[in-house]
C-alpha cells in the first residue's frame, strides 16, 4: 500500500486528531482505506492485516516502516465466502473486505461487501504476532471469527464460519485469493511480474518471472488439506472466478510471467443453526514445504477424495 511522505502524513494525522501507531506512521484506522489494521511482525517479515482478514502489505524483511521495494503484496490477500439460504444465493460477490487493490498498488476498488465488524483486532505494538477479529452478516445470521498468526517466514489464518441464525446455510464456498509479487511493489510493471503453478501438495507457488536486483522472495499459499478447487491466471481472471464462486480452472501451470494471481477453494454442503466450519489458510515466503512420506500418502488420499467429491458436484 503506497503512502504519502512521512512529514505530510504526520501533519495530516495531527490535523485529524489521529495518533500514529508503532509501525512507521501508519494510523489506526488506516487513513487510505478507512479500515482498521494491525501489523504482525517476526524478524523475517512485517504483515499488515485488517479486521476483514485482508492485507495488501507484506514486507520482507521486517523493518518497522513501509517500503514498496520490500512489499510482496500490493497485490491483495483476501478471503471470499459464498453461501445460500433457502436456495437463494447470499453474500453478493463474496468478498469479506470492503476494499481491494484489484490489480493496482492502492486499495481503491470498493467490493460492495456488507460484512460488519463486531469485534475489531486489538491495537498492539509492532512486535505482535497474532490478531483476532469478528465480522458478521446480521440479516443472514452468519459470523466469521478471523485469527491471523505469524511465525518465522510463515503466516496462518483461520476463518471460523458459524451459523448464528435460524436458517440452514447451504452450498458454502470459501476461497482465499492471493496476488503475490516476488520482485516487490516498487512499480506495477514487469519489475514485479511473477509465475504461478500448482504443486503436488495443492500449494499455489509464486516465483519471479524475471529476477532482478529488486527480487525480494518467492511465496506460496496452501490449505491444511488439498483444495476442492483452485484457479490460477491473470489477476483479473482469478478475481472474476472468485467473485462468481464457480468456474475455477484447476490449472496446473506454470503461468506467466505476468501479473498473475491464484485462489484456493473449499466447499461445505450445509451448516445447520449453531454449527460452524473452520477454514485454515497458510502462506509463506520461499518454497512450499514438502510433507513427510506418510503425510504425503494421506494428502494423496485427500486429493482422491476431493476430486471424487468435485466430480459428483459437477454431475
Amino acid at each position: 500500500m503506497q503512502r504519502s511522505k512521512s512529514t505530510i502524513l504526520l501533519a495530516a494525522l495531527v490535523a485529524l486528531g489521529i495518533a500514529p501507531r508503532a509501525f512507521g506512521l501508519a494510523p489506526s484506522p488506516d487513513v487510505v482505506t478507512g479500515q482498521h489494521f494491525v501489523y504482525l511482525s517476526t524478524p523475517n517479515m512485517d504483515y499488515e492485516v485488517s479486521d476483514y482478514g485482508w492485507s495488501d502489505s507484506w514486507l520482507v524483511p521486517a523493518t518497522g516502516t513501509y517500503s514498496a521495494a520490500t512489499d510482496v503484496l500490493s497485490g491483495d490477500d483476501a478471503a471470499n465466502l459464498h453461501y445460500s439460504i433457502g436456495g437463494v444465493a447470499k453474500g453478493g460477490n463474496g468478498w469479506l473486505t470492503t476494499l481491494l487493490d484489484n490489480g493496482t498498488l492502492n486499495p481503491t476498488h470498493a467490493t460492495g461487501s456488507t460484512w460488519a465488524v463486531t469485534t475489531p483486532t486489538a491495537d498492539a505494538s509492532q512486535n505482535t504476532s497474532s490478531a483476532t477479529s469478528v465480522i458478521q452478516q446480521t440479516s443472514d445470521g452468519v459470523q466469521v471469527t478471523i485469527t491471523t498468526t505469524v511465525s518465522g517466514s510463515t503466516l496462518r489464518q483461520t476463518y471460523d464460519v458459524k451459523n448464528i441464525g435460524n436458517n440452514t446455510l447451504t452450498n458454502l464456498v470459501f476461497a482465499d485469493y492471493l496476488n503475490f509479487h516476488p520482485n516487490g511493489s516498487q512499480t506495477h510493471t514487469a519489475a514485479n511480474d511473477s509465475i504461478v503453478q500448482q504443486t503436488v501438495t495443492g500449494a499455489m507457488y509464486f516465483t519471479s518471472g524475471s529476477p532482478a536486483v529488486s527480487f525480494v522472495s518467492n511465496g506460496y499459499v496452501q490449505g491444511d488439506s488439498f483444495p476442492a478447487e483452485w484457479d490460477i491466471g491473470t489477476q483479473s481472471d482469478v478475481v472474476a472466478a472468485v467473485e462468481a464462486g464457480t468456474g475455477y480452472n484447476d490449472a496446473a501451470g506454470p503461468l506467466g510471467p505476468n501479473d498473475v494471481a491464484a485462489a484456493i477453494g473449499y466447499n461445505v454442503a450445509s451448516l445447520a443453526p449453531g454449527q460452524d466450519a473452520i477454514f485454515a489458510i497458510n502462506k509463506g515466503l520461499g518454497t512450499p514445504p514438502v510433507p513427510e512420506p506418510a503425510s504425503l500418502c494421506l494428502l494423496a488420499s485427500g486429493i482422491s477424495i476431493a476430486l471424487l467429491a468435485r466430480s459428483k458436484r459437477i454431475r
